[in-house]
């Protein structure tokens, strides 16, 4: 790591230490240093070797008191070290005795690793033995090859562990003299992962420089130390990670998404910041109020567009981070979509809460617990789950700030500031800075927030000084007298008007320049503000003479405005081969090209050069190339298609030889669909291609091995969407130009893409080469996906005695046996339905297989079941006792004696965990979270005016309630009654807030405006309620708005249920129909009829299904609008007039199977054991083969066979059967044939499944 061996050079030693960020930190070195590897001259063999040797000597190779693995380390790996450190890293994780010193291991930069192997191995072989190691590398040089077994498997087991590292990855783009030739030893591809949290970036060296610099001022050297300062600012503070487990932060990560905070634009943030900057601000009265004196817990601050806000959030991030703060921080981005999202922003902000707090970490864990899925959430229920409910209760030991950037850029501004009025309200101390534009939507949230909480604005002003120091830093380099560079800097700062991005745009022309006339010349032509400064760059492309220069631009110019996120040089290479690699300085030619509209950022990705250069664009015309959306939107759709419309894309993929343009393609096309006009031929063209070759099953197969298969119902929508339009101007057409067999070929794969994840998505995400071999059989006989593909050579199952010609709503349906199904309960894990057969019976189902996993008693009737909002408790209110269990473990929590004579009509769990009780006699009563487990205790009455009645107008009765709801927070309640008007009541203190009054309609007399309620239920925002007095209505007691469905006719419905996400309701009827509302609209979305009578009605938490109590069953439905709705609002009315038969389960495992055999004697008879691994996998045996292995169906529902006499105790898996032919007793039923055939009895047919069972999956 010293640059021409020389000492001097030796930066880890000598430069590292003066750094303040780094000066404490402790370097050690492997590999060069003798002493620290003793075994430098021996012969190690292969990167095992060297990783064994890694872990050894981190383990027991210091002499000091202070060890490897007390504090968190951060790796620095050149070439074959990183694949190195990626063996140790593997290894110590599966070894317990290295794995505390594994886990303290916080990031790894990458210097050219070769972690897809390199074409030229022997000569990377020549490098390494004279740079590396210090003796020859030949006996390990072909696992350095391309493509070679140990770079696949290193590979492969990494991503695993990957998620627990912030990665960079620096990778060489000059070539490296060996001898008399000159290679380029590792291309981008092979120095890149591709994670999610890998932040890649090239350094102007070849392969043996990489990691040697010339001086402190070696841009590669400031590079690399921005890096190390990052994460070592983050990781050396107690804060950053306060003693969180590895084990609980990877459940964290899985119910949030979200791996590591967004440390990338932190970084991107800070580094343009020149030193003494910012200062000001640091100091200000506002900032010091907030940090200070916490006089208010949010802060606004706001300045025009280029005014340096993004620098200040990072600055303030760095401080915060120094003083030893909690902080979670975020940046908006509106050229990336997924940093637009208020949902995104939310899940890092909890996640990075999580890390610092262990407080909050122990309820997002008991969140996660609950087997909760945020997947599809909207950001109202993110932030009641995660934030509301949470930080309403706990008290954090230490106040943590949130700082979050440019929320103008995010999908809903107004909403950002809405959710940021209640940290007030938290018990814990949350401080929040917030940067912006002063936009008058804005201006407007927060002066309403002010009703609920202090916030103070800071308006960005008086920063002439950090300009002047950007420009004097600048300018200090040009060769010029200093008399002529203070007069530059002065017009330069004067004239910017406190705008960082002109003076910045100004400065990188003047710094080109090379006599003082030209400088002048660029200041005199330069206009003053922004828009005028546009006006001229767009000129510069308007006035482009070189045709390829003019097409160029505008491939730029068009990905950099519309791409869904940044693409990188090297995608658009691969694009674009002739147009952009035949630029020789294409970061220095995109300047002049692009009039500096674009720019290549610091991770090769070309972006514009501000979020209002975009806006400027939109509004203008260029007579060269057009930026119309939806001409551009059509190029850039033809694009992807035209990258998976690839015939050789399936054996790339198994290869691994991933095109780099693949994940964009992939996951963007439809959202490039959704830009396009529906009357375009070209694009229905690209489609009907697509959709009728090949093509579907690699993208779908990309899309499962990415982690994307969610891709699918967003596709399914936009594609759905595109085909109600364009057949919309079919009808302005000719007869004779009609495609409406196209369009027909459309909505089936709309359907197909919508059914695919909850059909086979778990399937698909464990195999996604099952889509090839058994998706296209298993799947309905009308599909799109069976007819096209299911003859391929690649199935190798056989269906039949099927008539599934479509796919089914019904995922399942589960029996109490033989009593009558009479409530019901869900939360993520389970499903819950009490039962008056035998009295006071409750049966638990889990939610993913539908198998039976437990049956409770209290020996009475069961009134009420409700769930906590995380679903880690289920309360049941019987005739005369209330009890609670703890779901982990079905544990007793509570038992409590009801009030008596008293029936409970609604009972619900409050913010705080209590248990709240709405009874007959219009009484409500509390029963406290906090007590001893199984203590028994009383039910507390809340204030006796509640609900009382005062003045009744004659002619009125009360009587029982006929519906009550408690809203989500248990603050207010609404009572119906039969003959008295709807109420709105305030729980604490007790007072009535409105009554319903409905208008009298034609015909009506004013009397008759009082009106009876059957049913009413509080919409989730708890902003209004819907209700059936006859009509079906929605109420809002705030400002008495009022609306009813229109149209309806036929029988009234008698249940009403309210999703959770608050889009769409459900009502059901005498007849059982069961209609799906759109909340909005108040129109019907979706109908299902039948001829048996729904008892009950309830949503699943996620929004996707909802499920029906008729007589003993529970059925379970997931319709598409459910799924489609939990994407987007937008969805057409469908009708269902069937119901299917599903699954249900119930196991009873044994230990032992018995050998029967007969020669001429008695039979003898004896027991075999079954394996271990049998015992925990199998849910159902089906039979024995003539070979001797055992066939069985395992608690996924694959078909797997393992050998009774294996001493190795292993389980092949052949194929699976969908959820939904499968029974409980219709498993019982199923026969397994000599040949290995399987007859599986399903919704009253026999599905034959032929398979020969000699290959694994």
């Amino acid at each position: 790591m010293h640059r021409n061996r020389d000492l001097e050079n030796l930066w880890p030693q000598l430069w590292l230490p003066d750094e303040p960020e780094l000066s404490t930190a402790r370097i050690l070195t492997f590999g060069y240093n003798a002493h620290f590897s003793s075994k430098k001259e021996q012969a190690s063999l292969t990167i095992g070797d060297f990783a064994n040797d890694l872990l050894f000597r981190m383990k027991y190779g210091e002499n000091g008191p202070e060890r490897l693995g007390q504090v968190p380390l951060v790796v620095v790996a050149h070439s074959m070290g990183g694949l190195v450190f990626k063996k140790a890293f593997i290894h110590g994780h599966m070894n317990d005795e290295f794995r505390g010193i594994i886990s303290s291991i916080k990031a790894v930069l990458f210097m050219a690793t070769p972690h897809r192997g390199t074409d030229l191995a022997e000569t990377l072989n020549k490098i390494l033995t004279s740079s590396v190691f210090g003796h020859s590398p030949k006996d390990y040089v072909s696992e350095l090859a391309s493509r070679s077994p140990t770079i696949d498997e290193l590979n492969d087991s990494f991503r695993h562990h990957a998620s627990k590292l912030q990665i960079f990855s620096f990778y060489e783009t000059l070539s490296t003299n060996v001898g008399p030739m000159s290679f380029m030893i590792l291309e981008k591809q092979s120095s890149i992962l591709g994670y999610p949290n890998e932040t890649s970036q090239p350094l102007t060296a070849n392969h043996h420089d990489v990691c040697k610099f010339e001086s402190v001022d070696d841009p590669n050297y400031t590079s690399v130390l921005g890096a190390l300062r990052s994460v070592v600012s983050i990781a050396k503070s107690p804060k950053a990670n306060d003693g969180a487990p590895e084990e609980d932060m990877s459940q964290v990560t899985a119910l949030l998404g979200v791996s590591n905070p967004p440390a990338e634009d932190f970084v991107a943030a800070r580094a343009v910041r020149k030193p003494g900057t910012c200062q000001h601000f640091l100091r200000s009265d506002e900032f010091n109020g907030l940090v200070n004196t916490k006089l208010s817990p949010v802060l606004w601050v706001h300045g025009p567009p280029g005014s340096g806000k993004s620098t200040l959030c990072a600055t303030a991030i760095e401080h915060l981070i120094d003083q030893d703060r909690h902080c979670a921080y975020f940046f908006f981005k509106h050229s990336d979509r997924t940093k637009r999202s208020l949902g995104n922003m939310l899940r890092s902000l909890a996640y990075q809460m999580a890390l610092q707090v262990p407080t909050y970490r122990r309820e997002i864990l008991e969140i996660a617990r609950s087997g909760l899925q945020l997947q599809g959430s909207d950001s109202l229920s993110i932030w009641k789950r995660l934030f509301s409910t949470i930080l309403a209760e706990i008290k954090l030991e230490e106040e943590i700030y949130w700082v979050i950037d440019g929320i103008d850029e995010s999908d809903s501004s107004k909403q950002v500031v809405e959710f940021i009025s209640f940290v007030g309200d938290f018990k814990g101390f949350v401080r929040v800075l917030v940067f912006s534009r002063p936009l008058p939507t804005i201006n407007q949230s927060f002066q309403k927030a002010r009703r609920r909480t202090s916030v103070p604005e800071k308006a960005l002003s008086h920063n002439e000084d950090d300009i002047r120091l950007l420009v004097s830093d600048e300018i200090d380099y040009l060769p010029s007298t200093d008399e002529f560079k203070a007069e530059t800097i002065n017009e330069i700062v004067t004239r910017s008007q406190g705008n960082f991005l002109w003076a910045t745009l100004v400065l990188k022309r003047v710094i080109n320049c090379h006599r003082q006339e030209q400088v002048r010349q660029v200041l005199e032509t330069t206009p003053d503000g922004m828009a005028e400064l546009y006006g001229r760059m767009l000129n510069v492309v308007a006035d482009l003479d070189i045709p390829e220069d003019k097409t160029l631009a505008g491939i730029l110019l068009s990905w950099a405005m519309y791409a869904r996120a940044p693409l990188t040089v090297e995608e658009l290479s691969e694009l674009y081969p002739t147009e952009v690699r035949s630029v020789m300085d294409l970061k220095h030619a995109v300047s002049q090209i692009c009039g500096q509209f674009v720019l290549i950022d610091a991770h090769n990705r070309v972006t514009l050069v501000h979020q209002s250069a975009r806006d400027y664009l939109r509004k203008s015309t260029l007579r060269s190339f057009s930026l119309d959306p939806e001409t551009v939107h059509e190029e850039l759709l033809c694009k992807c298609l035209v990258a998976l419309c690839d015939r050789t894309l399936r054996n790339k993929m198994n290869t691994l030889r991933i095109p780099q343009f693949l994940p964009y393609a992939s996951t963007s096309w439809a959202f490039h669909l959704e830009g396009c006009s529906t009357e375009s031929d070209r694009v229905l063209d690209m489609l009907v291609k697509f959709f009728n070759g090949p093509y579907p099953l690699p993208w779908i197969q990309y899309l499962s091995m990415s982690g994307h298969l969610s891709e699918l119902v967003t596709v399914s929508r936009r594609l759905a969407s595109f085909s109600r339009r364009r057949r919309k101007t079919e009808t302005d057409r000719a007869p004779m130009l009609h495609r409406l067999s196209d369009l027909s070929l459309l909505d089936t794969w709309a359907v197909d893409l919508m059914k695919l994840p909850a059909k086979f998505g778990r399937h698909l995400s464990d195999d996604p080469y099952l889509i090839h071999k058994c998706i296209p059989a298993l799947s309905p006989t009308s599909s799109a996906m069976h007819q096209k593909y299911s003859g391929s050579s690649t199935i190798t199952l056989s269906i039949s005695g099927l008539s599934n010609t479509e796919w089914d709503d019904c995922l399942a349906r589960v029996s109490v046996s033989s009593g009558r199904a009479l409530r019901l309960a869900v939360s993520p894990l389970y499903l819950v339905v009490a039962a008056d057969r035998p009295k006071g019976s409750i049966v638990i189902w889990d939610t993913n297989l539908f198998e039976e996993r437990k049956v409770l008693g209290i020996g009475e009737h069961i009134d009420s079941l409700a769930f906590n909002e995380s679903g880690t408790l289920l309360a049941c209110c019987g005739l005369s006792k209330t009890h609670m269990w703890k779901v982990e473990n079905w544990c007793l929590v509570r038992d409590a004696k009801n009030p008596h004579r008293e029936r409970a009509i609604e009972i619900k769990f409050d913010e705080a965990g209590s248990l709240v009780m709405i009874t007959d006699l219009r009484r409500a009563y509390k029963l406290p979270r906090d007590g001893d487990t199984t203590q028994s205790l009383a039910w507390a009455p809340l204030s006796p005016g509640l609900l009382e009645e005062v003045n009744i107008p004659e002619g009125m009765f009360l009587g029982t309630p006929s519906s009550v709801a408690l809203n989500a927070e248990c603050s207010q309640v609404a009572v119906a009654y039969r003959a008295f008007p709807l109420s709105i009541w305030n729980v604490d203190p007790p007072e009535l807030v409105a009554r319903l009054k409905l208008k009298p309609k034609q015909g009506q007399r004013p009397a008759n405006s009082h009106t009876g309620t059957n049913k009413v239920v509080w919409h989730p925002s708890g902003t209004y309620v819907l209700g059936i007095y006859g009509q079906i209505f929605k109420w809002s007691p705030i400002d008495d708005t009022y609306d009813e469905v229109k149209g309806e006719v036929g029988v009234i419905p008698h249940e009403i249920q309210c999703s959770p996400n608050g889009r769409v309701f459900l009502t059901i009827d005498v007849e059982g129909t069961i209609k799906i509302y759109d909340v909005a609209q108040m129109t019907v979305i979706y109908k299902l009829t039948s001829e048996d009578a729904v008892n009950r009605i309830c949503f699943s938490p996620d929004n996707l299904r909802f499920y029906d109590l008729r007589g003993s069953y529970c059925n379970i439905w997931e319709p598409n609008c459910l799924v489609r709705i939990a994407d987007s609002v937008s969805e057409r009315f469908s009708d269902s007039d069937s119901i299917s038969e599903s699954l249900c389960f119930a196991v009873i495992p044994t230990e032992c199977i018995y050998d029967i055999e007969q020669n001429e004697g008695p039979a003898s008879i004896r027991p075999l054991t079954l394996p271990r691994a049998v015992l925990q996998a199998a849910l159902h045996p089906l039979g024995i083969l003539r070979d001797g292995r055992m066939v069985i169906l395992d608690k996924n529902l694959w078909v797997c066979t393992a050998q009774l006499n294996d001493v190795q105790d292993t389980i092949i898996r052949h194929f699976f059967v969908p959820h939904d032919w499968v029974t409980a007793a219709g498993m019982k039923l199923s026969h397994l044939l000599p040949d290995g055939t399987i007859l599986c009895p399903s919704k009253g047919e026999v599905a034959i499944i032929q398979n020969d069972m000699t290959s694994e999956w």
